[in-house]
């Protein structure tokens, strides 16, 4: 037992584990391991964890501008400008269909993914704008927001 939690704070302390979460659910697993096979009498110690509490870095309004005409593409424009303005993650925008696009509410529905909860994001009139320009020049119906060519 003694030699487990000496093993969990060299890890700790040498390695850096591949994440703090990772690191934690090591130690959770191992308490129920004990729970299961009935020795519940032993602990294991969870070392502390320090997290890092550095606040996001907000982009100038000129570096926005920069970030969002660098593409030559209007549509790649428009996938930076819904991850930055709406603050979507990259597997929630690749999920994303035209029919979450509320274009007469200026609202985009997230299904729940991360946190298990539905969530509305405001669409501002410029990416509205863009989506509408960009699924009216659309020959074909489609499902998805932005389809890949692969």
């Amino acid at each position: 037992m003694e030699n487990i939690e000496q093993y969990l704070y060299y890890c700790q302390k040498l390695h850096k584990t591949p994440s703090e979460s990772f690191f934690k659910h090591t130690v959770f697993g191992l308490r129920a391991a004990y729970k299961v096979m009935g020795m519940e009498t032993k602990r294991v110690a969870l070392p502390q964890i320090k997290r890092d509490l550095k606040l996001p870095t907000v982009l100038s309004q000129k570096e926005i501008k920069r970030l969002l005409n660098a593409p030559k593409y209007l549509k790649h424009r428009l996938i930076i400008g819904m991850l930055y303005g709406c603050g979507l993650r990259s597997y929630e925008l690749c999920n994303l269909k035209l029919a979450d696009i509320d274009f007469d509410r200026r609202t985009v529905f997230v299904p729940k993914k991360k946190g298990k909860t539905d969530r509305y994001v405001p669409l501002s009139k410029h990416l509205d704008r863009g989506l509408k320009e960009v699924h009216q020049k659309q020959k074909n119906p489609q499902i998805y927001l932005f389809n890949s060519q692969v």
